[in-house]
């Protein structure tokens, strides 16, 4: 009797706390929030399933091939977020399994602050503002992966606080960032920042992704960002380095075309040795031919700033759009004109280095993403 009682009771909470003080839904995310609209959680995540083939030339002279195919979970990530005790107050926590152990691997923690409509704080692990191809999420890529020139020429995740200010068209963000995530020892510190401005258009929203609905009238965004690097080293080291970076970047979508273009260079300041640059160069487009079809091209120009050959890749491809960005195929092909070195290549990407002299590289994949 006790038993059924408590279990009664339990059962009775349970559903009062359902009605009355929890809505729950979906609107892209599933989301629970409280009645008084203090508490906010969105529960999210991102699946992406790849088939890879990739050819290269190990040796011309003795007419040697290798050739490498195979499926592989690119990308699983799980996502929370929402805001807690007050709409002010935001957090965001995305874990990501490793694609080939399956281990789950912090990549964002987020807490935020909203001063006020035109100006929100952020502190803890974040990718900073600055490549404009990171800037857009893995989620809504014009091809099945960022070009090698954002890979290798832009920022990864870190530690640090930003400030972002936001009013009308006009919206930049500055940031103070530790590379490294330890005290003691030597240190690597960033201090980055990016503007946009959109030039024509309704706002910021727009500019989301790299695709263009048919329909949609003249949108124009035009960025820039700039980060420094530099080492507080506890013993002196040949591997102390310097770097500033910088990129501007144009982005023009109407009525189903898009065009992207971007320029990124580092110059970079060694403890020993010659300052050197690395730069690279991307443009690419979209075309809807139907409200579920895209065709698009990609070309992506590197100068590693070494004797290496100059990185030279054309890719081409398609998205179909079965719901959006939420479930999408897309299918790939990119050639490399010159040797891809060591620098430039990317195993997300599924770019490998070739050996000195053997262009001609070989990339095409068929991604199926799923967002829920």
């Amino acid at each position: 009797m006790i038993i059924e009682k408590a279990l009664a009771n339990a059962s009775a909470r349970s559903s009062l706390l359902d009605e009355e003080d929890r809505v729950w839904g979906h609107d892209g995310e599933f989301v629970q929030l409280s009645q008084d609209g203090s508490f906010r959680l969105e529960l999210g995540g991102q699946i992406q399933l790849r088939y890879v083939f990739n050819h290269q030339r190990l040796s011309a002279d003795e007419e040697l091939d290798e050739t490498e195919g195979g499926f592989t979970a690119r990308r699983t990530k799980l996502m929370f977020m929402g805001h807690a005790l007050d709409r002010a107050l935001t957090y965001r926590v995305f874990a990501a399994f490793d694609r080939e152990s399956g281990a789950a691997e912090l990549q964002d923690a987020v807490v935020g602050f909203t001063l006020d409509e035109d100006v929100t704080l952020r502190a803890g692990r974040f990718r900073p503002r600055f490549a404009r191809e990171q800037v857009i999420s893995s989620r809504r890529q014009l091809a099945a992966e960022r070009s090698l020139v954002a890979n290798a020429l832009g920022l990864d995740r870190m530690q640090g606080v930003a400030a972002r200010f936001e009013r009308g068209r006009l919206r930049a963000e500055g940031g103070v960032m530790d590379i490294g995530g330890e005290l003691g020892g030597d240190e690597t510190s960033l201090v980055s920042g990016r503007i946009d401005a959109v030039m024509s258009g309704n706002g910021f929203d727009a500019f989301d992704d790299f695709s263009s609905e048919p329909g949609e009238g003249l949108g124009i965004l035009l960025g820039a960002g700039v980060a420094y690097r530099f080492e507080e080293l506890e013993f002196d080291t040949e591997d102390e380095e310097d770097s500033l970076q910088w990129t501007v970047d144009l982005t023009i979508e109407h009525n189903g075309a898009s065009l992207f273009a971007s320029v990124i260079g580092a110059h970079v300041d060694p403890a020993v040795g010659d300052d050197f640059t690395r730069w690279g160069v991307v443009v690419q487009g979209g075309q809807r031919i139907t409200d579920n079809l895209e065709l698009f091209a990609r070309y992506e120009w590197g100068d590693a700033g070494d004797d290496s050959d100059k990185l030279n890749i054309l890719t081409v491809g398609g998205n179909w759009f079965m719901h959006g960005h939420a479930a999408k195929l897309t299918v790939d092909a990119g050639y490399g004109f010159n040797p891809v070195s060591d620098f430039w290549s990317s195993s997300g990407a599924n770019w490998r280095t070739d050996a000195n002299g053997e262009d001609g590289q070989l990339v095409m994949r068929m991604q199926w993403q799923l967002l829920f």
